[in-house]
Formats: structure tokens, C-alpha cells, sequence
């Protein structure tokens, strides 16, 4: 009866088995279902800041092709840079060129249809890592009338989930402009003569366009650089030498169309000058507005100043009325009025000079071409 007993029990516990493997079985598979869930469910999306911002020249003349580049920012180190795209949107107007500036600027190509052109990242060698940067450049031709305003403007997205949405736009207006000619002519050189061995010489810019200027601009570079940054008239001509050796000169007078404006510049050369047994390229240059507007052989003029014929038989040649003899530098040097020789009429090492620049680049400078960003 007892081994009866324990055989009925032992049965009965082989019974409940099967029932509790069977609830096991369940929840492994229950398991197993959410982990199945979990890995066929999309991954969440890093969090990226990226924003972008377009670049060109603020100004064109009619017909004339420009350079735009879309800098897009904020490119973490481990971020999957070939999902990332700028979309561009042109204007009427402005069309889509073939880019001829080489492939080593740009990650990638910008491509149409129409006016609607997507960026993509194709040479990511390209990338600046340094900064986690990438750059687009791409060419557009402008055929719109003078004093239309073109805006264009980029949106860059990736697969990353943006921090800052507003960042991710930027726009600019290019403005179309009628084109300026201008001219650049030597006249009147003369010296080295006289007793305080006087160099002379006058340059004559010519407003060839349909329209005034609100200031002149020219540069000037001698090789060697021997006359300092001084010596100019009339009075409100500044010149400093921002970039030795050249020298940028600029006045914010108007210039009518049709009219010529001169500058006149007056040296007097020591006895002692390095110069002597020298000669002295000097060159001269303006720039149209904007670049390419007009012709361009007229922008630069040359002429040389010859010190190698006898020189002045005392070291202590005196210098003409109201000169103001600065001690001889070595050539090239360039800085300011005492960069080589003492200079004739009043020093004009102007502080306000960056002014005057920035008067005559707001309102069309001849020199400098500005770029505006909105």
C-alpha cells in the first residue's frame, strides 16, 4: 500500500510537469517576441545642430556669372556626413553654370532641376575636420536687369533630429547693378632732379561707366618700396599701406561720369638713399565695379623711375620747401611716410583711413568689393 501510495504521488507530480515546462516555453517566447520587437523598431535619431550659411558677392553687373558657397556647420566628428544635403533656391533670373573652380573646395555637387538645386556630399575627403565643416561651391549666371534684387537661399537637413531648426537657413540678395568703368593713366613723370633730387608724377583716373562714383580708389607698388606711404595731393587722399608693399590710396569725393580725378605725388630722395644705382618699377591699379564690369586693360599702369645716372654729389642734398626729411630705411619696408624716403607736402598717414574705406566700399569703391550676408 505505501509503495501504491508513493507510485500514485510520483504520477501525479510526472502529470503536473508537462504544465509548467509549457508556461516556461511561454515566457521564453514572450521574450524573445519583444527583443524581435525591439531590434525591428527604427533607431531613434541622434540629436545634430547643424546650421549653414550662404556667401557671394553682394553685388553683379547683367549677364555676369558669380561664385556662391554654402558653409554648413555644427558637423560632429562621428556624424554620418553623407546624409547631410542643402537644398538651394534660386531666384528668376539666375541659372545654374558649369563649376570650373576644381573639386579640392567642394564635398559634393549641386545639381538642378531648374531652380531648385540639392547638394549632396560625394567627395567627403573634402571635409574640413578641423573645423566640422562642409563646404558646397557652385556657379550660377545672373541675366536680370540693373536694380532687380535676387534673393537666394539654402536649407541643409540630415537623418539627425535638429536641436536648433532656425539655424538650418540662411539667404542672401544680390543686387544687380549697372557696371563701373574705370580707368588708370601716368602723366608728368619726372626726376630724379634738382637739388633735392625731386621725383614727380601724376596719376589721372578716368570714370569710363554711366554713372558717378561716390569715391576713387587706386593702389600702387613699388619694387623695391622706397617712398613711404606719403607725398600725395590733393589733402583728401588717404593712402596706407594695409598690405606691404602695396599701397591703397582712396578719397571719398565723388566722380562724375565722363571725369577724370588726379594724384599727384611729390619725393624728395636723399643723398644717402639705398635707391641710388637702382631702378624703380613703380605700378599703379584700379578695379571696376563689380569685378569684370568693365574693360580690363585699362586698370593698370607701370612706368620706371631710373636712379642709376650720377648721383648727387653731397650726401646732405637739401630737401625742396616743406619737405619733411624722415631718415633713410631699408627698401621696402614700406610703413607709414618713414618707410624709405622723406616725402614732400603734408604726411598723410591718415588713422581714419579705415573710414574712408569702408564710406567708399558701402557706396561702390573702386578697390574693394564687398560681400553682404543676410
Amino acid at each position: 500500500m505505501i509503495l501504491f501510495r508513493r507510485s500514485a504521488h510520483a504520477g501525479r507530480r510526472q502529470r503536473r510537469a508537462p504544465g509548467r515546462g509549457l508556461e516556461r516555453l511561454a515566457v521564453l517566447a514572450g521574450a524573445f517576441a519583444l527583443t524581435l520587437t525591439g531590434l525591428a523598431a527604427p533607431a531613434q535619431a541622434a540629436p545634430v545642430d547643424l546650421s549653414v550659411s550662404l556667401d557671394s558677392f553682394g553685388e553683379v553687373r547683367p549677364g555676369q556669372t558669380l561664385e556662391v558657397s554654402a558653409l554648413v556647420s555644427g558637423v560632429a566628428r562621428d556624424f554620418d556626413i553623407s546624409s547631410v544635403r542643402t537644398v538651394v533656391d534660386l531666384p528668376a533670373g539666375v541659372t545654374l553654370v558649369p563649376w570650373t573652380g576644381g573639386t579640392g573646395r567642394t564635398v559634393g555637387d549641386c545639381l538642378g532641376p531648374g531652380s531648385t538645386l540639392t547638394c549632396t556630399v560625394t567627395r567627403p575627403d573634402s571635409q574640413d575636420d578641423q573645423n566640422y565643416t562642409l563646404s558646397w561651391w557652385f556657379m550660377v549666371r545672373v541675366d536680370a536687369p540693373a536694380g532687380s534684387k535676387l534673393p537666394i537661399r539654402a536649407t541643409v537637413t540630415s537623418d539627425g533630429e535638429e536641436e536648433e531648426p532656425a539655424s538650418n537657413t540662411s539667404s542672401i540678395t544680390v543686387t544687380v547693378i549697372e557696371p563701373v568703368d574705370v580707368g588708370i593713366t601716368v602723366e608728368n613723370v619726372s626726376g630724379p632732379s634738382g637739388p633735392a633730387n625731386t621725383v614727380k608724377y601724376t596719376y589721372v583716373v578716368h570714370n569710363y561707366g554711366s554713372r558717378p562714383l561716390t569715391g576713387v580708389g587706386f593702389a600702387e607698388r613699388q619694387e623695391p618700396m622706397v617712398f613711404g606711404s606719403g607725398g600725395f595731393t590733393p589733402a583728401d587722399l588717404s593712402c596706407v599701406a594695409e598690405t606691404s608693399p602695396e599701397l591703397q590710396c582712396v578719397d571719398g569725393n565723388p566722380l562724375a561720369a565722363g571725369r577724370d580725378y588726379r594724384a599727384t605725388r611729390t619725393v624728395s630722395v636723399p643723398a644717402g638713399s639705398k635707391v641710388w644705382g637702382k631702378k624703380v618699377t613703380v605700378t599703379a591699379s584700379v578695379s571696376d565695379l563689380p569685378p569684370g564690369g568693365g574693360r580690363n586693360d585699362n586698370n593698370v599702369v607701370s612706368f620706371e623711375l631710373d636712379f642709376t645716372g650720377p648721383g648727387p654729389a653731397s650726401p646732405t642734398a637739401a630737401p625742396t620747401d616743406g619737405a619733411a626729411p624722415v631718415p633713410d630705411g631699408d627698401e621696402g619696408s614700406g610703413e607709414g611716410g618713414g618707410g624709405g624716403l622723406p616725402v614732400t607736402g603734408s604726411a598723410t598717414v591718415p588713422l581714419l583711413i579705415g573710414g574712408v574705406v569702408l564710406l567708399v566700399a558701402g557706396v561702390g569703391a573702386v578697390l574693394l568689393t564687398r560681400r553682404r550676408r543676410i
